[in-house]
């Protein structure tokens, strides 16, 4: 099974970046929230699913990385 995804930068301040995402049809399918300070993201709409935390995850390591939020995310397995 193969996944993919595209997440986008919606908002972001000083303590947070909130990211949109979804399928290559361009659904949106959740919103998921990085905390910056403690490099925690959390999954605030949308189902719990294998695709949402491969985003998740994808976000959480880039800003561990690279120290940013990246405007466009894409994932795929």
């Amino acid at each position: 099974m193969a996944i993919y995804a595209e997440a986008d930068k919606l908002h972001e301040d000083e303590r947070h970046v909130r990211y949109g995402f979804g399928d290559g049809d361009r659904r949106r399918l959740g919103e998921i929230v990085l905390d910056k300070a403690t490099e925690r993201v959390t999954l605030v709409s949308g189902p719990d699913t294998i695709l949402a935390r491969a985003v998740a995850r994808k976000i959480a390591v880039t800003w561990r990385q690279r120290g940013t939020a990246p405007d466009r995310l894409m994932v795929a397995s």
